[in-house]
């Protein structure tokens, strides 16, 4: 198998994955794809294409759908050759001046997270303020 197979395979095992983990996440939340539609402002057809894997999601598709029945999603990167460095879970702090970017967790085993945070705050407008 050539180096570009190999990166084939993984983006389509990973696609696979992030189908399964949607379709397991509306099963255990018992929520229908009508249900999902309307929360996400989108056809239940739309739905539907996506929870059977039809196209490439993308990643902020996957996080709506998610959140959507309840869940957040967490990335987490792990090296495929055991001598690589280990990325670590928060990117290092910048010295010198504040930066209005967002500082994000690197975390990509596709696992769901059930909200912790009461369904009435999830459309309640978020402000994000500057990280340093």
């Amino acid at each position: 198998m050539t180096g570009r197979d190999e990166l084939e395979r993984s983006a389509a095992r990973l696609a696979v994955d992030a189908v399964a983990m949607m379709n397991r996440a509306r099963e255990t939340a018992g929520v229908s794809q009508r249900v999902i539609a309307t929360r996400l402002g989108v056809g239940e057809s739309r739905v539907s294409q996506i929870l059977h894997g039809d196209g490439n999601v993308r990643m902020a598709t996957l996080a709506r759908v998610l959140r959507a029945l309840g869940y957040r999603v967490r990335l987490d990167v792990q090296p495929v050759d055991p001598d690589a460095p280990v990325i670590p879970r928060r990117a290092p702090r910048r010295r010198g001046r504040p930066t209005n970017r967002v500082s994000w967790e690197q975390s990509v085993t596709l696992t769901s997270v059930p909200d912790t945070v009461p369904s009435a705050w999830s459309t309640a407008p978020v402000t994000v303020n500057d990280v340093r």
